[in-house]
C-alpha cells in the first residue's frame, strides 16, 4: 500500500508539471505575495506547501511544488534555491492526516490513532513548523 501512494503521488507531481498546472499556479502565487517581506514570502510558500501536501503525498507535492517557487523566484526576486529548500523541507510537514507522509500513514494504520486526533495535534505542529523553518531559512539567508 505505502509504494502504491509513493507512486501515485510523483504520477500527480508528474501530472501537474506536463499539464502546465504548475506554470498557473506560480503566476497567480507571484500576484498574490509579491511585494511582501522575505519572512511573510518564505512562510507563505512554506504553509502553502504544507497544504498541498495535505490532499497529495508528500514526494508528489515536492515534485511539482519545487519547480513551481524555482519559477516564482524571479518574479519575487528571492533566490530560488531558497524557495526550493524551502518549498522541498515543508512538504514533510503536514502532521495532520495519514496521506500528508509516510510515517503519519503508518502510525494511522496501526489502528490506536484517529484521523480526528491528528487534526487536533497536527494543525497546532504544523503551525509551529512552518513559522520555524521561514524564520531559521530567513536568518539563515
Amino acid at each position: 500500500d505505502m509504494i502504491v501512494l509513493i507512486g501515485g503521488g510523483l504520477s500527480l507531481g508528474s501530472a501537474i508539471v506536463s499539464s502546465g498546472l504548475n506554470t498557473v499556479i506560480a503566476s497567480f502565487m507571484v500576484s498574490v505575495i509579491a511585494g511582501n517581506p522575505l519572512f511573510l514570502i518564505l512562510f507563505l510558500v512554506s504553509l502553502f506547501s504544507v497544504l498541498i501536501s495535505v490532499v497529495a503525498p508528500n514526494t508528489g507535492s515536492a515534485s511539482f511544488l519545487v519547480p513551481i517557487v524555482i519559477s516564482m523566484a524571479s518574479g519575487l526576486g528571492v533566490d530560488p534555491r531558497i524557495l526550493g529548500l524551502v518549498a522541498g523541507m515543508a512538504v514533510s510537514l503536514d502532521f495532520m492526516i495519514p496521506v500528508g507522509t509516510p510515517p503519519n500513514a503508518i502510525a494511522y494504520s496501526t489502528g490506536y490513532i484517529r484521523v480526528k486526533d491528528m487534526v487536533k495535534a497536527g494543525a497546532f505542529l504544523v503551525l509551529l513548523a512552518t513559522l520555524l523553518l521561514s524564520f531559521l531559512a530567513w536568518l539563515y539567508w
